[in-house]
């Protein structure tokens, strides 16, 4: 009886231990651009840390706070002491009892003139405290921005390999069934050595670029999955369409878009901080009209970095709107090529030729395409404020 105990135990180890198997293998996160922040803040170590560094700054300027307070109380209790032991000096008879009172006045008005500047000096600690925590609040939102931002330049530059990588594949599928047949074709004398050596080189260097390829979709996959901070066991499942805003580019307004921009730039927002903090701390004009300056050099440059941000994403923007025109044209010439040679009017290496071109074409409009993506991006980011 033990023994079958002991069997009936095992076999629920077994059970238990393969389930937690499975289920770990099968955690699965869906990852697109829009949900890679929200990700990102439950998951990834660099934004628990930006974290934890702006809940100090806020736990120091709150105990500083709290200090200020206690200072306050205990200030306002030796003031209390002191309007006491003033009153029983007043009604004191001996000279002696009033000798005692007056030695114990003035070491209560010592400690009270100790804690006052104790007190100014922690209050001016506290002022200083209460801008740097502003500034650690517009600077973590900055940090988790950039991160953002580069998670999401290498969720593009994972896409934009994965593109190349299965065209490549197709390639390589091709010219291993041109292989084939010029095989027969040389054995059969219809083909030269030299055309059917040429052949095998190209096929070998397209075997190569594809086996490049998936190494560096590998490794951009490993890197994703590092920067989202997800779990090792956990399996990302990618959106591979990521088409849908890019109609909105030709729409946008760049006047108004600029002004928000304005309105939002976090480091605009440090230097109104630096200015506010100028003006309370002193009442140097220099100061202050240095603070002022720096606030409008600050406007300024994100005025031209903003507007060359936006050429740089129009120019992308156009460049992709005629790279799809020629990419069209061309996948029409290799249609009618194909029907060419399918009737006879145009020899394989004339067909072969295009379609190589056709390839090149695809390829260069997949980094085109995702170049757009990334410009895009920027540009929100910027108009956000980041």
């Amino acid at each position: 009886m033990k023994k079958i105990g002991v069997l009936i135990l095992s076999a629920l180890l077994i059970s238990i231990n393969v389930t937690s198997a499975v289920s770990a293998k099968t955690n699965t996160i869906r990852v697109s651009l829009d949900n890679i922040e929200d990700i990102m803040l439950e998951y990834s170590p660099d934004m628990k840390i930006a974290d934890n560094n702006l809940k100090k700054a806020e736990e120091d300027y709150d105990n500083l706070v709290d200090k200020v307070k206690d200072l306050e109380d205990s200030q306002k209790n030796l003031s209390n002491k002191k309007d006491d032991l003033q009153i029983k000096r007043d009604q004191a008879v001996s000279g002696d009892k009033i000798n005692e009172i007056e030695g114990e006045l003035d070491k209560i008005k010592d400690s009270i003139k100790d804690n006052n500047n104790n007190l100014n000096d922690l209050k001016d600690t506290k002022d200083k405290a209460k801008y740097t925590l502003r500034t650690s609040r517009i600077q973590y939102d900055q940090n988790v921005k950039k991160l953002v931002f580069s998670t999401q330049q290498e969720y593009i530059d994972y896409l934009d390999t994965l593109s190349k990588k299965e065209l490549k594949k197709d390639e390589v599928n091709s010219n291993q069934k041109k292989i084939e047949a010029n095989k027969m074709k040389y054995e059969m004398g219809f083909i030269s050595k030299k055309e059917y050596t040429s052949n095998l080189i190209d096929n070998t260097d397209n075997n190569n670029n594809l086996e490049e390829l998936n190494k560096k979709e590998e490794t951009s996959l490993k890197n994703l999955h590092l920067s989202l901070g997800i779990p090792a066991n956990t399996e990302i499942i990618l959106n591979n369409d990521i088409n849908t805003d890019l109609d909105k580019i030709s729409k946008l307004k760049f006047q108004d878009d600029l002004d928000m921009m304005l309105d939002n730039n976090s480091t605009i927002k440090i230097k109104d901080i630096e200015l506010d903090e100028a003006e309370d701390a002193d009442d140097n004009d220099y100061l202050i009209d240095n603070a002022e300056i720096s606030l409008e050099q600050e406007k300024n440059k994100a005025k031209l970095e903003f507007e060359k941000q936006y050429n740089t994403l129009m120019t992308s923007y156009n460049t992709i709107k005629n790279s799809n025109v020629k990419l069209n044209e061309k996948q029409n010439d290799f249609s009618v090529m194909q029907a060419k040679y399918n009737y006879g009017f145009v020899s394989k290496n004339q067909t072969d030729d295009l379609e190589r071109e056709l390839n090149t074409k695809k390829s260069d409009f997949v980094s085109e395409k995702n170049n757009l993506y990334v410009n895009y991006l920027r540009y929100l980011q910027m108009r956000e404020g980041y």
